[in-house]
């Protein structure tokens, strides 16, 4: 994840510890690229880190 995302995300109100759970189901890429979960969104959503650095 690019350092640009980080700080975006550390610039709102994100929950960057809920990404240590990760996401409450099983998701993927449809072209099976990998996903971290990085932060949590105050309505319960995941963000998720792309393997090439963009931020789902």
């Amino acid at each position: 994840m690019s350092d640009d995302c980080l700080r975006l995300l550390r610039q709102h109100r994100f929950d960057l510890d809920r990404a240590a759970d990760g996401h409450v189901e099983p998701v993927r890429l449809a072209s099976g690229g990998s996903l971290e979960a990085v932060a949590g969104s105050d309505t319960g959503g995941t963000y998720l880190g792309c393997a090439d650095g963009s931020l789902l």
